[in-house]
């Protein structure tokens, strides 16, 4: 009798402390208390600058425990893929779930990819929940947090650690943080202060310089339609997002898309623009490294 209350006592005190202090996510999933859906995905009818960095991972958990639960999703948890050729994901956010008996919440997170050669995610790709981030990449996404920093500067230092891609291949506009963030990435990765220095030096000359080169697009509409704007590789890869589901209106359609070797690679690829009906255009461009 004794025994029994005493873990009555011990799954009542739990059952309190998930609820009021939170479970993390790899403990939630363990237990076996939640169902947990991870999908890669677009806001629709927003355009996409990249498939690898934005607010693009939607996580749904489903409480299946019968107590009222709260399920911390902490900064530097990492998303791997069904598909193994596609992207790894990390976040840079702290995400928390309430959730009541046999509820479901969905939340959209930050996410960033975390291997420069991999493709991107393409619409609805299933993500899972298996892979620790190393040290060093959890470190730097906690610091983007903290910073509020964002964007391609993140992206790429995030390549640095993950890819080891050079300091120098962070350049790009980053709400002032650039330097701080080159820094930081530096120090992480053991390099020297001199070629820390070298790197912001470069960054500061060369700021606002996100791409390379523009390729033109320009596409007759025959009417208003939604378009989709992908970069493909010769072996019709999707590699990088442009829009997705972007809305236009009959006539004619131009852009400038904005491309670079430090997010693509090397090599030749295609502007191609599709619509509900079909392929609408491409145009072929080639980056050196």
């Amino acid at each position: 009798m004794k025994k029994n209350i005493e873990i009555f006592l011990g799954v009542l005190f739990l059952l309190i402390c998930i609820e009021a202090d939170g479970i993390g996510l790899r403990e939630a999933v363990k237990r076996k208390i939640i169902k947990l859906e991870v999908r890669w995905r677009s806001m629709e009818g927003v355009e996409s600058f990249s498939g690898m960095h934005g607010t693009n991972l939607r996580v749904a958990i489903q409480n299946i425990s019968k107590e009222n639960i709260t399920v911390e999703v902490p900064c530097g948890s990492m998303f791997t893929p069904l598909d193994s050729t596609r992207q790894n994901m990390i976040i840079a956010e702290d995400m928390k779930f309430v959730i009541a008996p046999n509820e479901r919440s969905a939340k959209y997170a930050h996410g960033y990819c975390c291997e420069a050669h991999d493709r991107s995610p393409s619409e609805n790709e299933v993500y899972l929940f298996k892979k620790n981030a190393g040290d060093k990449l959890v470190k730097l996404t906690e610091f983007v947090r903290d910073s509020s920093a964002d964007g391609y500067c993140v992206q790429r230092a995030i390549w640095c650690v993950s890819d080891n891609y050079d300091l120098w291949d962070i350049n790009a506009p980053c709400t002032g943080l650039t330097a701080a963030l080159i820094k930081y990435t530096g120090k992480l990765k053991g390099v020297s202060q001199s070629d820390i220095d070298a790197a912001i030096k470069r960054a500061n000359k060369n700021s606002g310089k996100v791409f390379e080169e523009y390729v033109n697009i320009q596409v007759p509409v025959q009417n208003d339609t939604y378009i989709w704007i992908m970069i493909q590789d010769i072996n019709n890869n999707t590699v990088k997002y442009v829009a997705l589901k972007q809305w236009v209106q009959k006539g004619s359609y131009k852009r400038d898309v904005g491309v670079s070797s430090i997010d693509l690679g090397a090599g030749t690829f295609y502007v191609r623009v599709y619509s509900p009906n079909g392929f609408l255009t491409e145009k072929q461009f080639s980056l050196a490294r």
